[in-house]
């Protein structure tokens, strides 16, 4: 049986995101498999258990926290000695389908990574790479093979924490140079993916499905839960930022707008018609 690291990361506000997560991942995600969680956040919420190992983690202001996750993998080194694959987790994911590992043929290949929806069907030049050629996560504008999401890929122990060893080196050489990629840490994962696509597993997005998608995915195993049910990005990120009245109201109304929206979507199959308009319009910043 295969022994799985599961690498979860949530500071300030995003433990409101962990039971869900949790369970889910117990009842679905590689239940052929011994998994145990290794959980870095501030949250008084988490305790260590049999299965969780829970290290304390420093609030930071955006984009550290994401930026330092190589970092915080490569802490735990010693404690991974019996692990067999290491799967990083984003806070707000959680397992909506069976994922079994011995249905997973990834034909000797090192990491599992997925898609990212919106650019499915779109040109390199269209992908929101890093195109600053003073970043480590540089990528020439006539270069590249698809975009991957950040929020979910795992991989063999071993090749995973030389992965997080030369992306934090790069981060590291950013930082003293006060340059950051466009969009962090998924910009180095893009850039370490084109200097290492033939090690790569892909998979389609039904491993990257977001809570309300416009998309055509029939069954998605894996889904992103909205932001917007907690408060939005300011308030997951910031202990500091309090919601009023005003706010809540608007992020509910999105929330159940979206949720009202989908269902009318599905209930008369004009699913296909609508995935390929947005497509077309959604940009990368709506995720």
């Amino acid at each position: 049986m295969q022994k799985i690291a599961m690498i979860y990361i949530c500071t300030w506000n995003y433990d409101v995101f962990w039971n869900d997560f949790y369970n889910s991942s117990e009842e679905n995600f590689l239940p052929d498999c011994t998994k145990h969680y290794f959980v870095f956040t501030d949250s008084k919420n988490i305790i260590s258990s049999e299965n969780i190992t829970v290290i304390h983690q420093e609030k930071e202001e955006w984009p550290h926290p994401t930026l330092k996750r190589f970092i915080n993998i490569l802490s735990l080194w010693k404690q991974l000695d019996h692990i067999d694959y290491i799967v990083f987790n984003n806070a707000n994911i959680y397992y909506k389908e069976k994922i079994f590992f011995s249905e997973i043929n990834m034909n000797d290949k090192k990491y599992f990574w997925v898609k990212y929806i919106p650019f499915l069907h779109k040109k390199n030049t269209d992908f929101p790479y890093d195109r600053n050629p003073l970043t480590s996560g540089k990528i020439n504008i006539w270069e590249g093979y698809n975009y991957y999401t950040a929020a979910f890929f795992w991989g063999i122990k071993e090749d995973f924490l030389k992965l997080c060893t030369i992306l934090n080196s790069w981060y590291e050489k950013d930082k003293i140079n006060w340059i950051y990629p466009v969009w962090h840490d998924e910009s180095y994962l893009n850039k370490y993916y084109f200097l290492n696509h033939k090690d790569i597993y892909i998979v389609w997005p039904e491993f990257w499905f977001p809570e309300f998608s416009y998309f055509n995915v029939k069954s998605p195993k894996v889904i992103f839960s909205s932001k917007e049910k907690h408060g939005g990005w300011k308030y997951l990120r910031n202990t500091w930022y309090v919601l009023n009245i005003k706010d809540i109201i608007v992020f509910k109304i999105h929330y159940y707008t979206k949720k009202i929206f989908i269902f009318f979507i599905r209930l008369f199959n004009v699913r296909k018609l609508v995935s390929i308009f947005f497509l077309k319009v959604l940009k990368k910043e709506d995720f």
